[in-house]
């Protein structure tokens, strides 16, 4: 009888730590889980910083201006990427 308790127990000893390795894998999935969605959601929804809108905003502009020209005794103008493609399509 003893020996048969201690096959019993054993598997049953076997048996709840292959169900604490799966709890624990489970467990630690989620916690990775959830630090790389913390992680995610700071690189892409957290605002902008300002000075980086501001740069933004003066470089567009400046894709956005008329045709100037640059050197005039060499004769070099610029004009905008939109413009240059319409003339392109025409």
């Amino acid at each position: 009888m003893n020996k048969e308790f201690d096959k019993i127990s054993a598997a049953l000893c076997t048996l709840a730590a292959i169900a604490f390795l799966f709890a624990m894998g489970l467990f630690l999935q989620g916690v990775y889980l959830n630090m790389q969605t913390t992680e995610f959601e700071l690189k892409v929804y957290q605002p902008e910083n300002s000075e980086v809108v501001i740069a933004i905003a003066e470089q567009q502009a400046i894709l956005e201006e008329g045709p100037k020209v640059l050197d005039k005794e060499n004769g070099i103008a610029v004009i905008p990427v939109k413009m240059a493609m319409e003339i392109l399509a025409k």
